[in-house]
């Protein structure tokens, strides 16, 4: 009985450490990690289609919902997803949309 106990304290520590890296962003890289992997791994050059481009957040949101439209296969027409209430939230950091 000690050992399963022992064992879940262990698992229980397990998910706790999951979670804060998770929340820390060190499971997955992030987009600007990605591209300066990408030009480290180009040797430091960059070339003529280079350019970092990134997604805002809108045009994301844009093209998942395009890709939605177009690939729907429910039954009837799709339905377009309700706007998010948007009234008495705070204001945004500088650069955020």
């Amino acid at each position: 009985m000690a050992v399963l106990r022992r064992v879940q304290a262990n698992l229980k520590r397990y998910r706790a450490a999951v979670l804060k890296a998770a929340c820390d962003g060190k499971l997955v890289p992030t987009e600007a990690a990605s591209q300066k992997s990408a030009l480290a791994r180009r040797g430091g050059v960059r070339g003529q289609n280079s350019a970092v481009n990134y997604e805002t957040g809108e045009a994301l949101l844009r093209r998942i919902l395009k890709q939605r439209r177009d690939q729907w296969a429910g039954k009837g027409k799709y339905k377009e997803p309700a706007a998010p209430v948007t009234t008495d939230l705070p204001k945004l950091l500088d650069g955020w949309t």
